[in-house]
């Protein structure tokens, strides 16, 4: 079965009524970060120093988007 045929297969069974996601398994690192299970890749890391660094860029691209007169 091609991956397009099989893509269509997933999204119908997912527009189902009775569909409910799979609770994902997260565990929760001591600086901020987490690790969630992949099925095929094992656990994925994502540090407390990446979200702070992902945070922190928000707010500079919010002050560059209001200074170039995008926003508001």
């Amino acid at each position: 079965m091609s991956s397009f045929a099989r893509t269509l297969q997933r999204r119908f069974a997912r527009s189902a009524e009775d569909y409910e996601p799979k609770v994902q398994p997260v565990r929760m690192l001591k600086d901020g970060g987490y690790e969630t299970l992949r099925p095929t890749s094992g656990w994925y890391r994502i540090s407390g120093r990446r979200l702070l660094a992902q945070r922190k860029l928000a707010v500079l691209r919010q002050i560059i988007d209001l200074k170039m007169g995008r926003i508001g």
